[in-house]
């Protein structure tokens, strides 16, 4: 009887009691199956998701869909303002893609009027579609007669009062062949002009103790990224509120205002070490938030 089982021991160890099928030897070299590591933004969801309304606000399309979407894949829920801002994004990137792709068409059969037309009508829509401005550069022949026609379309957006509108139509323009000193020279004078609009407006809801509204219009002066020596008041700017924000609390916004003024002076040394004790910060705060969770 104790032969007997030993004997079947033995067997149930070789896989022959389910059916004599003995299993393969285990691949040494074989990566083992690895659950991915929770996504920063469940960790700090609030901050992710209005880097995704950033985003779309500055006309990020398709980062901004991109970002919502990784957020939405890893199971995290975004405020309905954040999902409908973001949504317009997808919308415009969705007309975009549609009108590039007419315009590759287009080129395919040699219109190459036509895929011009195409894609500058897609830039409209999506003005930092630099996939598309690559299209628009790559493209032959001289387009005198498009460029007086985006110049023009920058002067209707100014005496409109959209600046950030006719800047980006005239950075369309400059893509273009011959397009000349003088639409730089536009491009210049604009950029300095909106930046100074933009930082006069910041200042004085910084007076007005109104720090969301200065973060939002020093944001924009930023965008505009003037030339010295308004760049350097820009910057000077943004690194004082970013210690407002900072003192009140607002460490998201403090580190996102020092990360776009450190993009205009990227050597700025006082910059880089706010950066440094704002990012160490908001460390340590996820860790508490982990630990208390």
């Amino acid at each position: 009887m104790r032969a007997l089982t030993r004997l079947c021991a033995v067997l149930l160890l070789m896989g022959c009691a389910s059916g004599g099928n003995v299993a393969p030897p285990a691949n040494p070299d074989a990566v083992p199956d690895v659950e991915p590591a929770e996504p920063a933004a469940l960790r700090d969801l609030e901050a992710e998701c209005s880097r995704a309304a950033r985003l779309a606000e500055t006309g990020e399309h398709k980062p901004a869909v991109e970002a919502l979407e990784a957020l939405l894949k890893a199971g995290a829920t975004c405020p309905d303002t954040v999902m409908e801002t973001v949504e317009d994004s997808r919308r415009r990137l969705t007309d975009a893609d549609e009108l590039a792709r007419r315009g590759l068409e287009a080129r395919r059969l040699g219109d190459i009027a036509a895929a011009r037309e195409s894609f500058l009508l897609a830039l409209t829509v999506y003005p930092r579609y630099y996939w598309v401005q690559k299209l628009v550069e790559d493209l032959p022949a001289d387009a005198s007669h498009e460029i007086a026609a985006l110049r023009k379309a920058a002067a209707e957006r100014v005496s409109s009062g959209r600046p950030e509108e006719a800047l980006e139509i005239l950075e369309q323009a400059a893509l273009l062949p011959s397009a000349g000193p003088e639409v730089a020279a536009e491009i210049g004078r604009l950029r300095g002009e909106l930046a100074v609009t933009r930082l006069d407006e910041a200042r004085r809801a910084q007076q007005a103790k109104d720090l969301s509204r200065a973060f939002e219009r020093a944001q924009e002066a930023i965008s505009a990224r003037p030339d010295q020596p308004i760049l350097g008041q820009v910057v000077d700017f943004a690194r004082r509120l970013g210690l407002d924000l900072f003192s009140t609390g607002e460490l998201v916004q403090a580190r996102d205002l020092w990360e776009a003024a450190l993009s205009l002076d990227q050597g700025n040394g006082l910059l880089q070490e706010y950066l440094g004790q704002v990012n160490a910060r908001l460390r340590n705060l996820a860790v508490i938030k982990e630990d208390g969770s």
